[in-house]
């Protein structure tokens, strides 16, 4: 008889990272980093956040999944405003890294 007790499986894990930026405004527009907070949103609805520096990188570890991420910052709205990736989930792997993930805040 083969009995089990007290086994606990370790979620596999991936990383999520990127910039936050702003982007648009007035010409030339180029996209420039700024701090403020990031949120990796999983289709099941966890989430996982990360504050961002002034210079704008992040790196968040995450479990294998799809996600969406969204930012937010104080220069926008008093950090009410949200800043968006793309409109297609990141696919995130174990023991990868989804990089190049922008997170835009639209100038008005």
């Amino acid at each position: 008889m083969l009995t089990l007790a007290g086994c606990a499986s370790t979620p596999l894990t991936g990383f999520v990272s990127g910039r936050l930026q702003a982007v648009g405004g007035p010409a030339p527009g180029t996209p420039r980093l700024i701090g403020g907070r990031v949120t990796v949103r999983g289709l099941n609805g966890k989430s996982y956040e990360a504050k961002v520096g002034a210079a704008g990188q992040f790196l968040i570890q995450v479990p294998v999944g799809s996600y969406f991420v969204t930012g937010s910052s104080p220069l926008y709205e008093g950090g009410q405003s949200l800043c968006l990736q793309s409109g297609i989930p990141i696919k995130v792997n174990e023991n990868a890294t989804t990089g190049n993930v922008d997170v835009n805040c639209q100038e008005r």
